[in-house]
Formats: structure tokens, sequence, C-alpha cells
């Protein structure tokens, strides 16, 4: 599953834990971030944006918008949650290329042999620019602390 890492705050993981030391069942709260960070990811795709707001490159090969065509990356956006963890991500086998970045090269021979609008064009190299779609952000971290809270008063 292609994932991303984050590094928190120290001092908010510590507030964080002191404020949930004495709730012992926290896995419907970890599935609760999980939707909230599945849907928040989702509409990172409809708005073309990463989770910071910055919108995507945009797309040299084909008109449209980028990471939209099947939508199928946006579709595989799933979590897994555990008593103390949630872990969101995507089985698309091309999901890090596009969160991360990457220049593809050619494996066998000189150059790359693709299609583009019914004509072949070759390259030595493609650099298909990051598009992070998953991450933490201002506003994600909000949308976390208020699901917390809701959480929090229903017990």
């Amino acid at each position: 599953m292609a994932q991303t890492n984050v590094t928190l705050d120290p001092v908010a993981v510590k507030q964080l834990q002191e404020r949930l030391a004495g709730f012992t069942e926290t896995r419907a709260l970890m599935t609760r971030i999980g939707r909230v960070m599945k849907t928040d990811t989702q509409m990172n795709f409809r708005r073309g944006q990463s989770p910071q707001g910055e919108t995507w490159a945009p797309l040299k090969s084909r008109s449209g918008q980028p990471l939209r065509k099947t939508g199928r990356l946006m579709r595989s956006i799933d979590y897994q949650a555990s008593d103390d963890e949630v872990v969101i991500g995507t089985n698309v086998k091309y999901g890090p290329t596009h969160q991360f970045g990457a220049v593809i090269r050619p494996k066998n021979g000189k150059l790359l042999r693709f299609k583009i609008g019914g004509r072949f064009v070759f390259a030595k190299k493609v650099t298909i620019p990051a598009r992070p779609f998953i991450g933490l952000a201002a506003r994600q971290l909000k949308k976390i602390n208020e699901s917390i809270d809701k959480w929090a008063e229903s017990k």
C-alpha cells in the first residue's frame, strides 16, 4: 500500500495522549479519523490539489484534470484502523509515482516510446511531477481534532 509518513509535534501528541488516557476502546475513534482522511483525500482529487492546498502541475500529454482520467486511483483510497493507529493509502501500483513524482527511463533500448493523441512520441526520459494526494496539513488536522472532540463528547 502506498502511504505517506508524517512527523507530529511531540508536545501536541503528548497533549492528545493525556486527553485520551481515560479512554480504553479507541478503534471507533481511529475508524472515524480514517473516514475523515479518506474523504479529505478524495476531495483533493476533485479539487486537483495537494493536502496543503497547492494546485497540481497541469498535464502535458492530454487535456483534463491530473489523476482523474479513469478515477481508479481516487476510488482506491482506503484506510485501516486499529486501536492505536490509522493507515491511509492506496493499493494501486502507480500511486507512489504520483504522490512523490518519478523519472522514467527506458529499461531496454535508448528511448521510451509511447502514444500521445494518435501518434508515437520518443523520449530519453519522462519526468512525472509529484502530485501529492495523501498527507496532513492544517485543514486535515482541524478535521481530525473535530472528530476527536465529537468522539470524546459521545463517551
